[in-house]
């Protein structure tokens, strides 16, 4: 029989090896993430023709990242002066995770470096300079609100949803990013109507600017999905040759990777609303804009690709109005934290000690999720049965959120 004084180091001894375990998952999904971002956009640039300097597509996308890492570093080593109003300081939020204050203000760095690709490709004299500039002012007041939120923690849900709608209207107007065709019939007559098919895309855009708000629970999660998803539309985008939609998703890619390294896997600086929606709205007109221009996307494909905060919306509205409760509420029960929570619980069950694995240990797997849900768009679009892939990522979703939910109901005791 054991004595007291041996288990211990045993104990111990098995808390330090998860320790371990736990930091090289982190760094290992670190270095791989990057690995796999650089490794799809070195060998997507050489594709997409900027100017005819030789080596011009490295340089924006290498600029854009190093003003998007400069602009981060300003916010972080001046964050004494605007603490007060930056900061992220409400931790007891049913939602909140991270345990110490952070700047919620990443979506500042992040629309800076998109502004400077645009003026670089201004200086260039590059053909889609203007419309790269509208695609920037149509998303400006959808940051601004987004920003002010930050600031402010007192704008309203509503006028938030009136200012992303406006931004998706002024995208209809400004740039033709209207969706006129969901591959459904008798959608697709609602929408021959002008004003139906304008509030539809608005309306549409407006929502996944909030979907991506509400994916952004952990570290590096929103801003490693949205990288992910820009690749997917970015390589469906050169599939069909659009090559003006491929360059957008580059300079997204760009800006929100040298956010990403304060982001994972220690979270020094957050989205916040200005960056999440900011996000969520320049995927959706990048995915309008390749729906609408190039006749021959189905609407399906690129629902498929950006299926994940699509999917995370419906099911969490879904499963609160089944048990009457205020869609609009935060939560502890969306698919993130559901996977961070059993994650937790295993660690926990392990002899890992409280707070062990949660929040970037969690991440990678929802990193792997979005992969494959981009991989099962992309290869049922090639055999042309896009709606499927669609469907895949549904079923797997909803079996996964199915089974974490109830291991988490019979280990409730190891939360």
């Amino acid at each position: 029989m054991n004595t007291p004084g041996k288990a211990v180091p045993i104990k111990n001894s098995r808390r330090i090896g998860l320790a371990l375990a736990s930091r090289l998952w982190v760094w290992a999904s670190f270095v791989s993430f990057v690995a796999l971002v650089l490794g799809i956009v070195i060998d997507v640039l050489p594709l997409i023709k900027l100017t005819d300097r030789s080596g011009s597509a490295f340089v924006l996308f290498g600029g854009i990242f190093a003003v998007s890492v400069l602009a981060c570093c300003v916010v972080l080593l001046t964050k004494r002066w605007h603490a007060r109003f930056s900061m992220d300081s409400d931790l007891s939020a049913v939602q909140k995770i991270h345990q110490v204050a952070v700047p919620r203000v990443g979506g500042l760095p992040i629309s800076l470096a998109a502004a400077a690709g645009v003026i670089w490709m201004g200086v260039s004299d590059h053909p889609l300079f203007s419309t790269a500039s509208l695609v920037l002012l149509c998303g400006l007041p959808v940051f601004l609100i987004g920003f002010t939120e930050d600031l402010t923690k007192q704008v309203s849900v509503k006028l938030r949803f009136q200012a992303t709608f406006l931004g998706g209207l002024l995208a209809c107007a400004a740039l033709g990013a209207v969706i006129t065709s969901v591959n459904i019939a008798w959608i697709n007559k609602l929408l021959a109507i002008a004003p139906v098919a304008w509030c539809f895309t608005a309306f549409a855009m407006s929502g996944y600017s909030n979907a991506i708000n509400m994916i952004d629970g952990l570290n590096g999660l929103a801003s490693g999905v949205v990288c992910i998803l820009a690749i997917g539309l970015c390589v469906l985008a050169l599939n069909h040759q659009a090559m003006d939609i491929a360059l957008y998703c580059i300079v997204l890619i760009a800006a929100v990777l040298g956010f990403w390294v304060f982001n994972f896997p220690v979270g020094n600086l957050f989205l916040g609303d200005g960056g999440a929606y900011f996000l969520g709205f320049t995927l959706a007109v990048q995915a309008v804009m390749l729906q609408s221009g190039y006749g021959d996307v189905n609407a399906w494909a690129i629902l498929s690709v950006l299926a994940y905060p699509v999917i995370e919306v419906m099911y969490s509205i879904l499963r609160r109005k089944l048990v009457n409760a205020n869609p609009g509420m935060p939560d502890r029960s969306h698919f993130h934290q559901y996977v961070q929570r059993s994650l937790q619980i295993m660690v926990r069950k392990q002899g890992g000690v409280p707070n062990m694995c949660v929040n970037s240990q969690a991440t990678p797997f929802l990193w792997l999720f979005t992969l494959m849900s981009v991989g099962f768009a992309l290869y049922f679009n090639r055999l042309g049965m896009p709606a499927l892939g669609f469907l895949l990522t549904v079923v797997f979703y909803v079996a996964s959120y199915q089974v974490l939910g109830r291991y988490i109901a019979k280990n409730r005791q190891w939360e």
